[in-house]
């Protein structure tokens, strides 16, 4: 994750010292967006390789892509090797992140309340790691070499995949563990049928017929509500930031981007405090009213406003995005698990993408200080998305 944030704050300095043309930045973006539509190609890998395998194995090679081009250190072909560099490890990253959700579940050994408390541990994690240690470390080893960031990129790689080692031994003592209570279950339930077979026999055609439409309902639900949460920001608060750096200068970009860190820090702290005492639902539902509150802030064009409206949205938006991510890993599991994040990183690429043109069209078209409602009208949608997100509490559980 260090390694990771760190390269990803490198690239911008790496692109300046090179000599790289400045329209690198937009071909990355554009490759960024291009690899988003293939997460079901990496929904399949994690599938088949299962999740352990599929990490290890990207970390590892990971690890081994940071190396190369170093090989043609001094060449001509030496920044644009940084450059193809850049657009592996995109993808890379998706069949890490898809990977990752696979085998947070096998190590949580069907422990739900286990998966909830890890997902708090890693958003504070993130935001720490990304938002206040990983990027500017990026950025400032760029500025003294950058060789050096490649290396220190590869060796986090080499690392993050040897823990996964690690932590193999005890996946699968929690999977014996699992098989065994399985199997207590499994006993119970073959002396409760011995004793009313009729009565069991049309519970479980019953269960059958309704068990089909909840489970594709909640697939749809989920799948719309990762399109909503990239959709929301996308189509409002990049043009709102315009905005606002054209009427009090780019130096105010700078402070609304420290509030927006400092939210996200301050979301992941209160997403892994709440989190398994109110369950998902509920978090989500405090995402739902922080951004709505957050929206109507936008409404008032002062900057100091602006800057508190930002820093709620942070906060709203990651108590809306974890629970979704979370959801998925409870709802879904080993092989379902994979090809769903999979189709469900594609409904956050679609979202950002139509969010960004009808948010550039809205604000063309009308203000962009009439953004916020837009905002505020596929944030009521989300609405239709809580009956999905788990509403158990896991303090008891854990």
């Amino acid at each position: 994750m260090l390694g990771n944030q760190a390269y990803e704050g490198s690239v911008l300095p790496s692109i300046i010292i090179v000599g790289l043309p400045a329209w690198v930045i937009g071909f990355r973006k554009t490759f960024m967006t291009v690899a988003d539509f293939l997460s079901p190609c990496s929904g399949w890998i994690v599938d088949k390789l299962g999740g352990f395998r599929a990490l290890a194995m990207t970390e590892g090679v990971e690890g081994v892509l940071s190396l190369l081009p170093l090989l043609m250190l001094g060449s001509p072909a030496w920044k644009w090797s940084l450059v193809a560099l850049s657009c592996a490890l995109l993808i890379t990253g998706q069949v890490i992140d898809i990977a990752s959700e696979v085998f947070e579940v096998d190590a949580a050994g069907g422990d739900d309340g286990m998966i909830v408390n890890y997902s708090g541990i890693v958003s504070v994690l993130a935001s720490i790691t990304g938002t206040l240690l990983g990027s500017p470390l990026g950025s400032w080893i760029a500025s003294w070499s950058i060789p050096a960031v490649l290396i220190f990129s590869s060796v986090t790689s080499f690392a993050a995949c040897a823990t996964r080692f690690i932590m193999k031994q005890d996946i699968a003592q929690a999977s014996c563990d699992v098989a065994e209570a399985q199997q207590d279950v499994e006993n119970e339930s073959q002396e409760l049928q011995e004793n009313d077979v009729d009565s069991k026999s049309t519970s479980n055609k019953s269960a059958a017929k309704q068990s089909a439409n909840p489970l594709l309902k909640s697939k749809i639900m989920l799948l719309a509500g990762s399109l909503l949460v990239a959709f929301i920001p996308a189509c409002s608060v990049s043009y709102i930031l315009l905005g606002l750096g054209k009427q009090y200068g780019s130096n105010s970009l700078t402070i609304l981007y420290i509030f927006t860190g400092v939210g996200s820090v301050l979301a992941s702290v209160l997403y892994a405090h709440s989190s398994q005492k109110l369950g998902l639902r509920k978090v989500a539902i405090l995402g739902i009213i922080v951004s709505a509150f957050s929206y109507c802030f936008m409404f008032i064009n002062l900057l100091p406003i602006m800057c508190f409206a930002f820093l709620l949205e942070a906060i709203g938006g990651m108590l809306l995005v974890e629970p979704i991510i979370v959801a998925r890993q409870i709802l879904f599991k080993g092989s379902a698990l994979a090809k769903f994040s999979g189709w469900a990183r594609l409904a956050f690429a679609i979202g950002a993408t139509t969010g960004s043109w009808i948010g550039f069209a809205f604000s063309s078209t009308f203000q962009w200080q009439l953004l916020p409602i837009l905002a505020l009208i596929f944030t009521a949608g989300l609405l239709v998305v809580l009956p999905q997100l788990p509403n158990t509490s896991y303090a008891v559980l854990a």
